[in-house]
């Protein structure tokens, strides 16, 4: 509730509006209201992400060149929190010359594809992803997992 005083609006906690100028001056620290508490941050190496866990099947693969082989990600519990997504970023780390590694993000199966024959070492990373409050996004990373593929020629058709 607000009690004027002559041009002076007094609000509860000592702030005081005027109504002398074309725009208000708040005095005293802005407007009052409820103050909540805020959470604790995380400790260092922690996440805030929900509870979560992500197992990846194994981390060596034999495939053909040219042709999908799955990747199997597990969510432990089997489905992510209401509002939030999870994402599977396969990234090539080495590996033959003019060879690359094309994907299709999916849980429980990503499908992964090495063009060429030869020896892969991935980068896998499952990350957890929620709208933000300012309306981005916030990703917090699950798993990180190095895995190997030996890929060998396709076979004739």
């Amino acid at each position: 509730m607000r009690k004027r005083i002559g041009a002076v609006w007094l609000r509860p906690g000592g702030v005081l509006l005027t109504l002398a100028a074309p725009v208000l001056l708040l005095l005293a620290g802005g407007p009052a209201r409820a103050q909540t508490p805020a959470a604790p941050a995380p400790a260092a190496g922690e996440t805030a992400a929900p509870t979560l866990h992500v197992l990846l099947g194994r981390t060596s693969y034999e495939a053909a060149a040219g042709t999908a082989f799955p990747l199997r990600i597990t969510l432990v519990p089997g489905k992510p929190p209401a509002g939030t997504f999870v994402t599977v970023n396969v990234e090539r780390l080495a590996g033959p010359e003019g060879g690359h590694v094309e994907s299709v993000s999916g849980v429980p199966v990503t499908d992964v594809i090495c063009t060429a024959p030869g020896t892969y070492r991935l980068q896998v990373r499952v990350d957890l992803v929620s709208k933000g409050s300012c309306g981005g996004v916030e990703a917090n990373t699950l798993l990180e997992r190095e895995i190997e593929v030996v890929v060998h020629e396709a076979p004739a058709p």
